[in-house]
């Protein structure tokens, strides 16, 4: 392995220490809706910690959508799911915390290291479809299924962001019950041509990021986002390069037709009748390079939490946590 320091990426100088009891340490992205961060909880559980902009908050209708939503996400509850661990949807800056799952994503493995093959995308689907049912199972929609939003553990994929930001926008920028929101690689038609949406919109973001971790390229892929929905509406990738279980269960996933595609429960049906003894403990540490990649987040995360070695120093107007080289 390379010897290069593996960090989390900096605060920056502007960036909150602390809201509602979580320590904020690091920052882990930033979106439209606003940033999020690495924290701890007032307990030490790690967290990531989605803060909303100040513009979205003082909009009276996205705040009480916010709180629904935050209502309904405290239902969703799964095996495979990184569950809501706290929120104040009407702070300043309202926040949401999840639980922090350390490993990569699904995007990370693939742009890193290539395309997963067959055996290993379908286990991932068999996960990625309990998530599904579990979320569904209480009446919410993800709205934006990637492989970005899949991180891998050791105990498997957790799908985070289910059904709460995304769906946020819509108080915001659409005045109807009909909703476009979700990464336009991922959209479903229904998304896409801006009609209502239901859970099988998820099932057709499965089956794009199933083609995503099996061939290392996207379902859709075109030159700007209006050329991206018309080929989600019109077109269909080409999978006679992905084998036969894993061509028809991708197919299945994106057919136009909302109601022809499967059900979640449908999709581990299949899954388990193609993987038999292959969902044995352990399965998900044999997915390519899967066990390096937690294995260092996990001792990046260790570090954060050790006395004396994260300082959070600051470094040219900005606290930075240097982690441990990842060759240890």
């Amino acid at each position: 392995m390379s010897g290069a320091a593996f960090r989390f990426p900096q605060l920056q100088s502007h960036d909150p220490d602390s809201l509602g009891g979580f320590r904020l340490v690091a920052r882990l992205g930033e979106g439209g809706m606003g940033q999020v961060f690495l924290a701890f909880s007032p307990g030490g559980q790690p967290a990531a910690m989605k803060v909303i902009r100040e513009e979205f908050a003082r909009d009276a209708e996205f705040g009480q959508r916010f709180a629904r939503e935050v209502a309904a996400a405290q239902k969703v509850r799964g095996a495979h799911l990184a569950p809501l661990l706290d929120a104040d949807p009407r702070a300043r800056r309202p926040w949401l915390a999840t639980m922090y799952v350390t490993g990569p994503s699904l995007r990370e493995l693939v742009v890193g290291h290539g395309p997963l093959p067959a055996g290993q995308v379908m286990l991932l689907a068999w996960g990625i479809a309990h998530a599904l049912a579990d979320i569904h199972a209480v009446d919410v929609v993800h709205r934006d299924l990637k492989p970005g939003n899949i991180i891998l553990d050791e105990s498997g994929p957790k799908v985070i962001d289910f059904g709460i930001v995304k769906s946020l926008a819509q108080s915001v920028t659409y005045a109807s019950s009909s909703t476009r929101i979700g990464t336009p690689l991922y959209m479903s038609p229904e998304q896409a041509v801006g009609r209502a949406v239901g859970a099988a919109c998820d099932v057709f973001a499965l089956g794009s990021t199933l083609y995503f971790l099996a061939t290392g390229r996207e379902a859709f892929a075109a030159e700007n986002e209006w050329a991206v929905a018309h080929r989600v509406v019109a077109d269909d990738p080409d999978v006679s390069a992905v084998a036969p279980p894993l061509r028809r269960l991708i197919t299945a996933c994106l057919r136009k037709d909302p109601g022809r595609r499967p059900t979640p429960a449908g999709v581990l049906e299949s899954c388990e009748a193609e993987l038999g003894d292959a969902l044995g403990p352990g399965a998900w540490m044999g997915i390519t390079s899967a066990r390096e990649a937690i294995r260092q987040r996990t001792s990046a995360l260790h570090t954060l939490t050790a006395p004396g070695i994260a300082t959070g120093a600051e470094r040219g107007g900005a606290r930075s946590w240097w982690l441990i080289p990842s060759s240890l």
